[in-house]
């Protein structure tokens, strides 16, 4: 069990919030059980904020609402099917003016109704990465999970690539502009050496 858990006050914005986002990047050892708790956002009495990968690799997200139905989710009907050893960046929101929203790599995956607010989590609610502890044993993840966060709002799609744009560009090689005219060719090293640029990236 790697998972990490904090518990939180009911005064905590993120767990009142009425509106959320929670967003991981995530590779999947295996898909052990039948429903594999990336980030679970729970109270002890009442509500739940719920972003699963099933055991077919499909996304389940789940939240509690204020509404009529109860709860907003999509389980198993996105557009995407995870493999073992990839690296994913997986997100989903939820807010009275758009619904529930799941993204995979920045890109819409699914979506779940409109129902109201999300519902505050009551009681001594807990955020957890990695498990759905202690609501439910055996889903815990096997895999390695990075740069988890949390909103108190519903991130916009722009936002959620962006977020996905980050490790990338820090890695990303540094480019170096050099003039070429047709006349006299590509530059040579011992030009580019001369003119105080390096070749080494950053």
């Amino acid at each position: 069990n790697g998972s990490v858990q904090v518990q939180t006050t009911p005064s905590y914005r993120v767990i009142n919030a009425i509106a959320w986002s929670c967003c991981a990047f995530v590779k999947f050892s295996s898909f052990t059980n039948a429903y594999n708790t990336l980030i679970c956002a729970n109270g002890s009495s009442a509500g739940f904020r719920d972003f699963h990968v099933k055991s077919n690799g499909k996304l389940a997200p789940y939240i509690k609402t204020t509404g009529g139905i109860g709860s907003s989710a999509y389980d198993g009907t996105g557009a995407n099917t995870l493999s073992t050893g990839v690296w994913y960046h997986l997100a989903f929101t939820y807010s009275i003016n758009g619904g529930l929203v799941g993204y995979v790599n920045a890109n819409v995956d699914g979506t779940g109704v409109i129902d109201g607010n999300a519902a505050a989590l009551t009681g001594t609610p807990y955020i957890t990465v990695g498990s759905n502890q202690p609501a439910f044993a055996n889903r815990y993840i096997n895999g390695t999970v990075f740069d988890a966060r949390f909103y108190d709002r519903a991130l916009s799609a722009l936002e959620i690539r962006q977020i996905y744009r980050e490790p990338w560009q820090l890695f990303a090689p540094r480019r170096i502009w050099v003039p070429v005219s047709a006349a006299s060719g590509p530059p040579t090293l011992a030009a580019i050496a001369a003119s105080n640029m390096t070749t080494s990236g950053a």
